[in-house]
């Protein structure tokens, strides 16, 4: 969680992270925000995320993955 956290927080500030399908989202397959471990310890978060107004692009919807390695550093 503590991943999850890190990235809505720090490295997506200025993004609007979706908890719930947006209406203009369309036929996209969504999903809340997902971290997950591997045996290695490594952390991967996945999540939708609304840019904003001056960035946006294809309706302004992305779906970024972030990946941590077991000591927390950003792969």
């Amino acid at each position: 969680m503590l991943a999850l956290y890190w990235v809505e927080k720090g490295l997506l500030a200025f993004f609007t992270v979706l908890y719930t399908k947006d209406k203009d989202m369309g036929e996209r397959e969504f999903h809340p925000p997902q971290a997950m471990t591997a045996e290695n310890g490594e952390i991967k978060v996945k999540l939708w995320v609304q840019l904003p107004s001056g960035m946006r692009r294809e309706k302004g919807f992305q779906h970024p993955e972030f990946r941590f390695a077991a000591d927390g550093l950003l792969l």
